[in-house]
């Protein structure tokens, strides 16, 4: 998803800056389309076709300032994460992309099926001398207006598939990295109502028992059972381990074991490997004391171990 973030974020910053240009661009070429009537006794149809300048640049002045707040709006919240901020910009880019590519196979058919429209132009451009001015750096005269103009529409054109190109990319890119924010939402969602916690599959689980402590009852009944028996100061407490295998729950119920799960990892199992030798060790060790003391204690043990076995007193 990364390149589909990437594509989308240097989309938004480029479409950003290319609307406010043009934006600015057309802001100051307003001052020459004359705002004012030159003069009053002009009949009604000047009126209008000034009227029509205006109108005209005024929407193109408010498409390229939406374009300009509406790509900014997505690089914030593509660069932040916000999802709504991410699907403003989204269905503004859907809906511009479709306008814009009807817009420009709306305009080649005109340009190139209706002559008139060359003329047209050229005659609502000379009305306005200010503006033939300042577009005189590009080439452009009443002499060479419908040559000029007719070889700007096929330039414009060119660029305009081009563009058309390049934005179909950024919208499915677009659509893609919103798809991805929406399910991760919507899992974080799920998630937060029922509660739960994603579980690594990878963990092992494993069962123990764990005995009763001292201060528990059954401890303390243990505890009394060992006081009553003649005690010396021999006394050698042994452990040995009991596999869990090898015994039943009943057993287990019996010796007061409450059973309980683990997580191990190799980790864990390595780094307890030379403790199980230590520990068998000191169980070859202190078994014939065991068999010497047959009056020895009988403790319990809360220490869990690996290799599913818990241990039990011998």
């Amino acid at each position: 998803m990364s390149l589909s973030r990437s594509l989308s974020l240097a989309g938004s910053l480029v479409g950003a800056v290319c609307n406010l240009a043009f934006a600015l661009r057309l802001l100051a070429l307003s001052r020459s389309l004359g705002w004012e009537s030159e003069s009053e006794w002009e009949g009604s149809t000047d009126a209008w076709a000034v009227d029509s300048v205006r109108v005209v640049w005024a929407l193109l002045f408010a498409y390229f300032a939406a374009a300009a707040a509406s790509c900014f709006i997505g690089f914030v919240g593509i660069a932040k994460h916000v999802r709504l901020f991410v699907r403003i910009y989204r269905d503004y880019s859907i809906a511009d992309f479709v306008f814009v590519t009807l817009a420009t196979l709306g305009v080649s058919y005109t340009t190139f099926s209706q002559p008139y429209v060359r003329s047209s132009v050229c005659e609502e451009l000379s009305r306005h001398p200010e503006l033939m001015r300042d577009m005189g750096e590009m080439g452009l005269s009443l002499e060479n207006c419908e040559q000029w103009f007719e070889r700007a529409v096929v330039a414009v054109l060119g660029i305009m598939f081009i563009l058309i190109v390049v934005r179909l990319h950024i919208v499915i890119a677009l659509s893609q990295y919103y798809s991805y924010i929406s399910r991760e939402l919507l899992a974080g969602v799920r998630t937060h109502i029922l509660g739960m916690r994603t579980i690594k599959t990878d963990v092992q689980l494993q069962r123990i028992y764990l005995m009763p402590t001292p201060t528990s009852p059954s401890g303390s009944l243990l505890d009394g059972r060992s006081h009553q028996s003649p005690t010396s100061g021999d006394d050698v407490t042994v452990y040995a381990t009991v596999p869990i295998g090898g015994m039943s729950e009943e057993d287990a119920r019996k010796m007061h074991a409450t059973p309980a799960w683990i997580s191990t990892s190799p980790v864990s199992c390595s780094t307890s490997t030379p403790r199980s030798h230590r520990h068998s060790h000191s169980h070859s060790h202190t078994h014939p004391h065991a068999r010497w003391n047959p009056h020895s204690h009988r403790h319990t043990s809360s220490r869990p171990v690996n290799d599913e076995k818990a241990p039990f007193p011998a």
